[in-house]
């Protein structure tokens, strides 16, 4: 898991092949990222330009997500 501090979002992985973000402060879902074929091992944030979530799968592949709350309740990648 991972805190994003500037949408104000934990954000966790696991094996079910999807990333999610929840509101900290209401325990509430606020995305679901989809699109990894293997369980998701690693999370991290990133700023490029703005803050970003990246995910890494078991086998290697890397995405970098929106986590701007503004997008809606799915994440682009």
């Amino acid at each position: 898991m991972v805190y994003a501090p500037d949408n104000d979002l934990v954000i966790g992985a696991g094996f079910d092949f999807t990333v999610y973000a929840w509101d900290p402060t209401t325990a509430l879902l606020q995305m679901t990222l989809t699109g990894h074929s293997c369980a998701v091992i690693s999370t991290c944030i990133t700023y490029i330009p703005a803050e970003r979530v990246v995910t890494c799968d078991e086998d290697g592949c890397v995405k970098v997500w929106n986590i701007d709350r503004g997008i809606g309740t799915q994440a682009e990648k």
